[in-house]
Protein backbone atom coordinates (compact mmCIF):
# COMPACT_ATOMS: atom_id res chain seq x y z
CA UNK A 1 0.00 0.00 0.00
CA UNK A 2 1.07 3.67 -1.01
CA UNK A 3 0.56 6.92 0.84
CA UNK A 4 -2.60 7.75 -0.17
CA UNK A 5 -3.24 11.57 -0.61
CA UNK A 6 -6.26 13.29 -1.09
CA UNK A 7 -6.23 17.26 -2.11
CA UNK A 8 -9.40 19.58 -2.13
CA UNK A 9 -9.07 22.86 -3.97
CA UNK A 10 -11.48 24.15 -6.40
CA UNK A 11 -10.44 24.98 -10.05
CA UNK A 12 -6.81 24.16 -9.63
CA UNK A 13 -5.47 21.10 -11.01
CA UNK A 14 -2.11 22.39 -10.37
CA UNK A 15 -2.40 23.60 -7.50
CA UNK A 16 -3.55 19.78 -6.55
CA UNK A 17 -0.79 18.04 -8.32
CA UNK A 18 1.97 20.43 -6.87
CA UNK A 19 0.18 19.91 -2.78
CA UNK A 20 0.75 16.17 -3.51
CA UNK A 21 4.01 16.36 -4.62
CA UNK A 22 5.04 18.29 -1.93
CA UNK A 23 3.36 16.14 1.12
CA UNK A 24 5.53 13.58 -0.86
CA UNK A 25 8.13 15.41 -0.52
CA UNK A 26 7.82 16.41 3.00
CA UNK A 27 7.23 12.69 4.29
CA UNK A 28 9.79 10.83 2.25
CA UNK A 29 12.29 12.82 4.39
CA UNK A 30 10.30 12.84 7.26
CA UNK A 31 8.94 8.74 8.22
CA UNK A 32 10.18 5.68 7.18
CA UNK A 33 8.64 3.85 3.74
CA UNK A 34 6.87 1.22 5.97
CA UNK A 35 4.96 4.23 8.03
CA UNK A 36 4.53 6.36 4.58
CA UNK A 37 3.04 3.39 2.86
CA UNK A 38 0.18 3.60 6.15
CA UNK A 39 -0.32 7.04 6.01
CA UNK A 40 -4.01 8.67 4.22
CA UNK A 41 -3.47 12.76 4.28
CA UNK A 42 -6.30 14.83 2.99
CA UNK A 43 -5.40 18.31 2.20
CA UNK A 44 -7.87 20.90 2.58
CA UNK A 45 -7.58 24.27 0.97
CA UNK A 46 -10.45 26.31 3.04
CA UNK A 47 -11.08 29.87 2.25
CA UNK A 48 -11.21 32.56 5.31
CA UNK A 49 -8.79 29.93 6.92
CA UNK A 50 -6.30 32.73 8.05
CA UNK A 51 -8.92 34.99 9.24
CA UNK A 52 -10.85 32.57 11.29
CA UNK A 53 -8.21 30.58 12.79
CA UNK A 54 -4.85 32.92 13.48
CA UNK A 55 -2.86 30.73 11.68
CA UNK A 56 -1.41 29.44 8.04
CA UNK A 57 -2.27 25.83 8.41
CA UNK A 58 -3.31 23.24 11.02
CA UNK A 59 -3.01 19.22 11.21
CA UNK A 60 -5.38 16.83 12.86
CA UNK A 61 -5.74 13.26 13.35
CA UNK A 62 -8.94 11.33 12.12
CA UNK A 63 -8.41 8.06 13.28
CA UNK A 64 -7.09 6.62 16.46
CA UNK A 65 -5.55 9.25 19.04
CA UNK A 66 -2.33 6.92 19.50
CA UNK A 67 -0.31 7.04 16.67
CA UNK A 68 -2.96 8.00 14.25
CA UNK A 69 -2.39 7.33 10.52
CA UNK A 70 -5.37 9.47 8.57
CA UNK A 71 -5.22 13.43 9.25
CA UNK A 72 -6.78 16.55 7.50
CA UNK A 73 -4.21 19.20 6.88
CA UNK A 74 -6.22 22.37 6.20
CA UNK A 75 -4.45 25.62 4.57
CA UNK A 76 -5.82 29.27 3.58
CA UNK A 77 -5.47 29.19 -0.25
CA UNK A 78 -4.81 32.94 -0.50
CA UNK A 79 -1.55 31.62 0.75
CA UNK A 80 1.33 32.82 -1.51
CA UNK A 81 3.02 29.62 -3.22
CA UNK A 82 5.90 30.07 -0.58
CA UNK A 83 3.84 30.01 2.07
CA UNK A 84 1.90 27.45 0.78
CA UNK A 85 5.22 25.31 0.76
CA UNK A 86 6.73 26.13 3.92
CA UNK A 87 2.85 25.81 5.78
CA UNK A 88 2.78 22.07 4.40
CA UNK A 89 6.29 21.62 5.46
CA UNK A 90 5.47 22.18 9.03
CA UNK A 91 2.08 20.56 9.13
CA UNK A 92 3.77 17.47 7.36
CA UNK A 93 6.15 17.94 10.82
CA UNK A 94 3.12 17.66 12.58
CA UNK A 95 1.85 14.52 10.89
CA UNK A 96 5.15 12.87 11.93
CA UNK A 97 5.16 13.78 15.65
CA UNK A 98 1.65 12.56 15.64
CA UNK A 99 1.56 9.12 13.66
CA UNK A 100 5.50 7.74 15.54
CA UNK A 101 3.69 8.76 18.67
CA UNK A 102 6.08 11.92 19.72
CA UNK A 103 3.00 14.05 20.18
CA UNK A 104 -0.71 12.75 21.54
CA UNK A 105 -3.90 13.58 22.10
CA UNK A 106 -4.86 12.20 25.63
CA UNK A 107 -8.60 11.00 24.74
CA UNK A 108 -9.37 10.71 28.35
CA UNK A 109 -7.80 13.87 29.72
CA UNK A 110 -9.29 16.20 26.16
CA UNK A 111 -7.42 19.44 28.20
CA UNK A 112 -3.87 17.62 27.82
CA UNK A 113 -1.45 16.85 25.21
CA UNK A 114 1.29 14.45 25.89
CA UNK A 115 5.02 15.62 24.01
CA UNK A 116 7.24 12.68 24.02
CA UNK A 117 7.13 12.01 28.43
CA UNK A 118 5.61 15.18 29.41
CA UNK A 119 2.54 16.35 29.42
CA UNK A 120 1.07 19.92 28.88
CA UNK A 121 -2.43 21.44 29.54
CA UNK A 122 -3.96 22.69 26.06
CA UNK A 123 -5.42 26.10 27.26
CA UNK A 124 -2.06 27.06 27.75
CA UNK A 125 -0.19 25.77 25.04
CA UNK A 126 -2.10 25.95 22.45
CA UNK A 127 -2.82 29.75 22.51
CA UNK A 128 -0.54 32.79 21.94
CA UNK A 129 2.07 33.62 23.43
CA UNK A 130 2.66 30.30 24.24
CA UNK A 131 2.12 28.46 21.09
CA UNK A 132 5.63 29.03 19.39
CA UNK A 133 7.51 28.40 22.54
CA UNK A 134 5.54 24.49 22.93
CA UNK A 135 8.37 21.88 22.13
CA UNK A 136 6.07 20.42 19.41
CA UNK A 137 6.17 23.52 17.71
CA UNK A 138 9.74 24.50 18.16
CA UNK A 139 10.78 20.64 16.52
CA UNK A 140 7.79 21.72 13.65
CA UNK A 141 8.81 25.56 12.64
CA UNK A 142 13.04 23.64 13.20
CA UNK A 143 11.95 20.76 10.55
CA UNK A 144 9.81 23.57 8.26
CA UNK A 145 13.09 25.51 7.60
CA UNK A 146 15.32 22.34 6.77
CA UNK A 147 12.42 21.16 4.80
CA UNK A 148 11.93 24.84 2.75
CA UNK A 149 15.52 24.91 2.06
CA UNK A 150 15.87 21.25 0.70
CA UNK A 151 12.95 22.25 -1.39
CA UNK A 152 14.58 25.18 -2.55
CA UNK A 153 17.41 23.71 -3.64
CA UNK A 154 15.97 20.18 -4.93
CA UNK A 155 14.02 22.79 -6.97
CA UNK A 156 17.11 24.65 -8.22
CA UNK A 157 16.00 28.15 -6.41
CA UNK A 158 19.37 28.25 -4.65
CA UNK A 159 23.16 27.43 -5.90
CA UNK A 160 24.09 24.29 -3.43
CA UNK A 161 26.31 25.89 -1.33
CA UNK A 162 24.25 28.93 -0.43
CA UNK A 163 22.68 26.04 2.30
CA UNK A 164 26.22 25.25 3.60
CA UNK A 165 27.28 28.25 3.85
CA UNK A 166 23.92 28.80 6.64
CA UNK A 167 24.75 25.28 8.25
CA UNK A 168 21.73 22.90 6.43
CA UNK A 169 23.65 19.61 5.98
CA UNK A 170 20.71 17.69 4.79
CA UNK A 171 20.27 15.77 8.24
CA UNK A 172 17.53 15.90 10.75
CA UNK A 173 19.21 16.78 14.13
CA UNK A 174 17.60 15.58 17.04
CA UNK A 175 15.72 18.12 18.99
Amino acid sequence: MALMLEVSVINSKSRILATRWMVRFCLERLVSPRLMDSLFVEVEYQDGFYEENGHTGSTTWTDDPYRPKEFSINLDPALKPMQIVRTLAHECAHVRQFAVGDLVDLVKRPDVVRWKDTYYIKKLWFNEPFLNRAPWEKEANRIERVLFWEYKRCRGLLPIDVGLELGYTGKQDEA
